[in-house]
Formats: structure tokens, sequence, C-alpha cells
């Protein structure tokens, strides 16, 4: 029987999005290496309904179980409950999740341990999620791919990647983003993408030896395309201009 790849698109461009270009690279890195059953699911198309905060899922009784039942969100918790690798692709909104990503995620928190108020440090200091998943399935692995307009991903991308961290544990998730990424893919040309998809199928097949990406690896994939005084003239015509930027 084929293991499954669930594939979050959070992109509200849909397949229009420019990081699902680089996502499908690194999945078809991850196919690669066995027999697979792979699904596309855009957050966008999905009806979820805002966490109300009732805490209902972290009651005993509950047993992570959400209140609402009349939205997506039990068939999208049942995907991911199936799959053996979880893929979130998505940009980077005012440094962090985009909205429709996080309003899902925010519905998810049943399937992490409820807080009773232990001290977390020792968990924080090794690196572990700070939560921890409720019902744990060992060969479940989460990467996200996500790519942004700046340069300096290790700056822009801090406060998600701590966020990251604490919900995942360090290392316990792959993680691949890349700067520049509308510009590359408009103006990098077809010799840049194909090294770029190249680069991020690679990391697709790393991903399923260690269940992260080197360090290396992330500096490889984040690797800007444009030098900055390329970049920023491309970007001063793309604002100045009046066409709609998709």
């Amino acid at each position: 029987m084929a293991d499954k790849i669930l594939v979050l698109n959070g992109s509200p461009r849909k397949e229009r999005s420019g990081t699902l270009f680089l996502t499908k690279a690194f999945v078809s890195g991850i196919e690669s290496t066995g027999e697979f059953e792979t699904e596309y699911v855009n957050i966008a198309d999905l009806n979820v309904t805002p966490c109300k905060g009732c805490f209902h899922c972290w009651k005993t009784y509950a047993k992570g179980e959400c209140a609402i039942k009349n939205d997506d969100v039990s068939a999208v918790r049942a995907k991911i409950e199936e799959a053996k690798y979880v893929v979130v692709s998505m940009p980077l909104y005012y440094f962090g999740i985009p909205g429709q990503v996080k309003t899902l995620l925010d519905r998810l928190l049943g399937m992490s341990n409820e807080c009773r108020g232990r001290p977390i440090r020792e968990k924080f200091e090794k690196g572990e999620a700070l939560h921890g998943e409720r019902f744990p399935k060992p060969d479940r692995h989460f990467a996200l791919i996500s790519g942004c307009a700046w340069i300096e991903t290790d700056i822009t991308y801090a406060p998600l990647f701590t966020q990251l961290d604490y919900i995942f544990g360090k290392n316990h998730y792959g993680r691949a983003v890349c700067p520049q990424l509308d510009s590359l893919i408009a103006r990098g040309g077809e010799r840049r993408l194909n090294l770029y998809s190249k680069n991020y199928q690679a990391a697709g097949v790393e991903f399923t030896q260690k269940g992260y990406l080197s360090e290396e690896t992330q500096a490889l994939l984040s690797k800007p395309a444009f030098s900055t005084t390329v970049y920023e003239q491309l970007l001063d015509t793309m604002w100045d201009s009046d066409g709609e930027h998709n």
C-alpha cells in the first residue's frame, strides 16, 4: 500500500502560487524514494470556522476532538493523521503565517497535548516540542516550503521559525525558504529555475532520510538569485509600474 503525501497549499493564489513551484520540486524528490499517493489541498478553498477559544478539544473526555463539526477541518485533520509526509506550502506574510493558514492551524490545537501548567524550560532547552503531539506517529514528518521577497531570510523568518520550533521541536521538521521568489520566477530564466528546482528536489530526498534538512542544505536553498543592486532595480520597476502584481 502506497504511503501518503499531503500538501497543504496556503497561498491565496492557489495553483498560481510561486511557492508551489518549489514545493512540487521538493515533493517530487520525496516521491522518487518510494511509492506514494500525493494529494494537494488549497486551504483557500476550505470552509474553516475560526477557533472559538472554548478549549473543548483539551478536555479529557473530548480526546482532542474539536467542538465545531460543520466545516472542513475534521476532514483535513484525518488527512494529516493518515499521511506520512505533510508539506505546508505558503508565502511569508508580514513576517509570519498567512491568515488562512493560521486559522486552520488554530483549529488543529486538539492534535497537541493540553497545557497543564508543567514547567517547559527543560523541553525548550532540549529543542523539543513544547506541547507535543496528542497521538504521536513516529513515521509522520512535517515540512515547510516558503518563499518571500526579502533577501536576508535568517532575519525575516526568525519569528515564524521560533513558532514552528515550539510546535514541532527543533530539527523535528523540514524547512526550506526561498528569497526573491516572485522575481526569480518572473525574471530568473529557465536555466536558473531548473537549478533551483533540482536543488529542491534533492532536498526532498534528504528530508526522507533525516526528517529535517541540514543547515548546509537550508543555506543552499535560501541563496538569493540576484545581486542586491539588480534586485533593487527589479523591485523599483515592479512597484512603480501600473500593472497588477500577481
